[in-house]
């Protein structure tokens, strides 16, 4: 979630100043892949925007049957490793 409520009104073309440098952390849930895809581009994009992505973003998987059963519950070491990535992106 980009922070959109922090913005200045510009009504200048080209990348905004309120988002350049701004810090971003993402993760995500899917499969076996771990939304590892969707971090990269995003990472691609974010940077392309001039924002600070962090290096610890990372995502969680989910066991397939999740998908069918609709319980999308995430293992406790992927919990942790999220919410410690969290914890330290903060503090910086």
């Amino acid at each position: 979630m980009l922070d959109w409520a922090s913005r200045k009104e510009i009504r200048e073309f080209g990348e905004p100043e309120y988002i350049q440098g701004k810090k971003v952390y993402l993760t995500g849930v899917s499969g076996e892949s771990k939304a590892s895809y969707v971090i990269s581009e995003l990472t691609k994009l974010l940077t392309f925007m001039q924002m600070s992505v962090s290096t610890s973003s990372i995502g969680a998987g989910l066991q397939p049957e999740a998908f069918t059963t609709g319980k999308y519950l995430i293992s406790e070491e992927d919990r942790k490793k999220i919410l410690g990535n969290i914890c330290l992106f903060i503090a910086e």
